[in-house]
């Protein structure tokens, strides 16, 4: 028995007693990631596209029409460093080859200047200063827009993605926000668990505020008197009454960052907090209840902690309500505009940002950011600082970023160790551990994979799902 809709929606399946959406069919899609030395996000989808044409225009902007068997997609950027007509994107049989128009800048893929060239999956590709990455095969919901911009995002910074797959854990999380379940956030460090946290509360509806803890930071010997406050001469120092963080919370949402850190006598006062809905301040005979809705943060391995008997396992499943992961910065080339252009405008007007040079784009997609997006927080503040209202160059970047390796689309060129190392990492982290799935990611064989974890110590498991 099966059930149709109308229009993109999808087909439902009955199997006994249980409707499974069909599967959507991968397709084709172009992101934006980078336009006219200004950071910016596009996704535009190639599924029914004969070809595309890129070239500059003042006003920028998309444009679909009919043309051959399928639409013709007109993409135009207010690109200084661009022709009029620049390159041309034409589907041939199961591929997409892309061709300079005659350009004065040329056309690049990766590194390499192209006349013409078949583009594979997750190249990036450049046109002047525009950069774009093509995906050969990506899975979007049905009722997803067929051009999708950075407008069209949320406004909360933790819940912008062009990515599929992002989108809809961000989707959940929204839904997530208006309940009491608590949310788990995995990642790692500086990839906007913080961020994420403050888009969950700012969309729960709570009144009272959000309340962030480090819990890493918390003195060893205070932690419970922190979290869950004191009486007068509860202890030597306690010289008046205080109310803990938990209790400041109440209302609002309490923000666990890097709970893994947690000590085990304070991992035992908070579970009890969590099945009763009160807090007992040091010294006081009479618990207080509270109002408390609780999202915690880690970069850690929890199932290993608590395999190790470092954090308690019914600590953990009343956290785990729902799990989020966020990938490193370095999975997320389809999103770096968006993310970077979030950064900037926080930081200043956005009508006097300055443009970045070809060059120093380049230098920031080779970078592999192992401190995610803290990191490019801090480069793109010192490069703005140092340039005023020039143009960017890359004299205004850090050393580490002047000697760049290749580009995320060149999967074949040697890699440094180090930025190796930390690549694994990053898929591990993204895919919980399945070493299958990261072979997929990078294009090899899972022996090979298997062979540079061994190299380099790494031991999957650490990194296991916990989904």
């Amino acid at each position: 028995m099966n059930a149709s809709t109308e229009g993109r929606d999808a087909t439902l399946t009955f199997e006994g007693d249980s409707p499974r959406e069909r599967t959507p069919a991968p397709a084709p899609h172009l992101f934006v990631i980078w336009a006219g030395g200004h950071p910016f996000g596009a996704r535009h989808s190639l599924a029914d596209v004969d070809a595309v044409e890129i070239g500059r225009s003042r006003d920028g902007g998309h444009e679909r029409s009919a043309g051959g068997s399928r639409e013709r997609l007109r993409l135009r950027f207010d690109d200084p460093w661009m022709s009029s007509a620049h390159a041309q994107i034409v589907r041939r049989d199961l591929h997409f080859v892309v061709t300079d128009q005659g350009s004065k800048n040329g056309v690049f893929v990766g590194d390499r200047r192209v006349r013409e060239t078949v583009l594979r999956d997750r190249d990036v590709l450049r046109c002047g200063n525009t950069f774009m990455r093509f995906r050969d095969r990506l899975v979007v919901d049905h009722d997803a827009p067929a051009d999708l911009s950075e407008a069209q995002l949320p406004a909360e910074t933790g819940l912008r993605t062009l990515l599929p797959a992002l989108r809809r854990q961000f989707e959940e999380v929204v839904a997530i926000a208006r309940s009491q379940s608590p949310v788990l956030i995995r990642g790692p460090t500086g990839s906007g668990k913080e961020l994420l946290a403050e888009a969950i509360h700012a969309r729960s509806g709570r009144s009272g505020p959000l309340i962030p803890i480090n819990c890493g930071a918390l003195a060893p010997n205070l932690v419970e008197s922190e979290l869950f406050g004191h009486r007068k001469g509860a202890f030597s120092g306690a010289e008046e009454n205080r109310e803990g963080l938990v209790q400041a919370s109440a209302g609002g949402t309490l923000f666990l960052d890097e709970v893994g850190e947690l000590p085990l006598p304070a991992q035992a006062a908070l579970l009890r907090a969590l099945q009763d809905g009160e807090v007992r301040p040091i010294g006081s005979a009479k618990p207080k209840k509270i109002d408390l809705r609780v999202i915690a943060a880690t970069n850690r391995d929890l199932e290993g902690l608590v395999a190790g008997d470092r954090f308690r396992r019914d600590l953990y499943g009343r956290l785990a309500g729902y799990v989020v992961r966020l990938p490193p910065l370095v999975r997320r080339t389809e999103d770096f505009g968006v993310i970077a252009g979030s950064i900037s405008r926080a930081r200043s007007d956005p009508s006097t940002l300055p443009r970045f040079s070809p060059d120093v784009v380049r230098a920031l997609l080779a970078h592999p950011w192992p401190q995610n997006a803290r990191e490019l927080d801090h480069v793109l503040r010192r490069a703005t600082t140092l340039a005023a209202r020039d143009t960017i160059t890359t004299e205004h970047l850090p050393p580490e970023l002047l000697n760049p390796g290749p580009l995320p689309s060149d999967l074949d060129a040697p890699v440094p160790e180090d930025a190796r190392r930390r690549q694994l990492i990053g898929l591990l982290e993204e895919h919980g551990g399945n070493i299958s799935a990261v072979a997929r990611t990078m294009g090899k064989v899972r022996s090979q994979v298997q062979r540079w974890l061994k190299r380099y110590g790494i031991e999957a498991s650490d990194y296991r799902s916990d989904r």
